[in-house]
């Protein structure tokens, strides 16, 4: 069950992460990926305060990220990548990724809890210094996306190149760690060094 549901939480990220429009129609709608990662919460997080507020957080985006199955996602970029700021449609994919964030976060508690319970602790620093580098750089990314407004074209380029390419990694790097939680074993060793000891997400 373990490598199911994590399989469910893969392919959901994935769907989000890949975006294949024909006649403006995602092939790989967004609410789908949510659905999916929802499913997968449903079954790990045993009702624990942390899961239920994933849960919630994965429900609302289903609804959210409906408009995305229809407008490609980068649209509102012109031919010289152009990022604007004040853009209506840029304000809704602001608090898309802010919302995906926060859904991120309590992914990571859950993720954290199932590997601190069986001491894996090679795996809780792996996933704690994953969700750092994750968290650092989409908010850097929204810190340099506000100055993107009064530059020049070459900078404008830039920034947007730095944006794009950073954050394409920290999804991939999320992804892979994804894949290694299919994994676990479903059995937890009581008498395993190390059990007991909890680490936690520091913010």
């Amino acid at each position: 069950m373990m490598k199911e549901n994590f399989s469910k939480l893969f392919w959901g990220f994935f769907l989000i992460f890949i975006e294949i429009h024909i006649i403006k129609v995602d092939l790989l709608p967004d609410p789908l990926g949510y659905l999916l990662i929802f499913l997968g919460i449903k079954a790990l997080s045993k009702g624990t305060l942390v899961g239920k507020k994933a849960q919630a957080m994965a429900m609302v985006l289903i609804f959210v990220s409906l408009p995305t199955i229809f407008i490609y996602q980068n649209g509102k970029a012109n031919e010289f990548a152009q990022i604007l700021p004040l853009d209506g449609w840029n304000i809704y994919m602001n608090a898309l990724g802010v919302l995906k964030i926060m859904l991120v976060f309590y992914i990571f508690k859950i993720m954290l809890s199932l590997v601190n319970e069986r001491s894996e602790i090679a795996l809780v620093k792996r996933t704690t210094t994953t969700f750092h580098i994750y968290i650092v750089v989409m908010l850097s990314n929204f810190f340099l996306q506000s100055f993107t407004m009064n530059v020049g074209t070459n900078m404008l380029q830039a920034i947007t190149s730095i944006m794009i390419v950073s954050s394409t990694i920290v999804e991939i790097i999320f992804l892979v760690l994804l894949r290694r939680y299919m994994k676990i074993q479903e059995n937890i060793n009581p008498e395993a060094p190390g059990v007991g000891t909890k680490v936690d997400i520091k913010v």
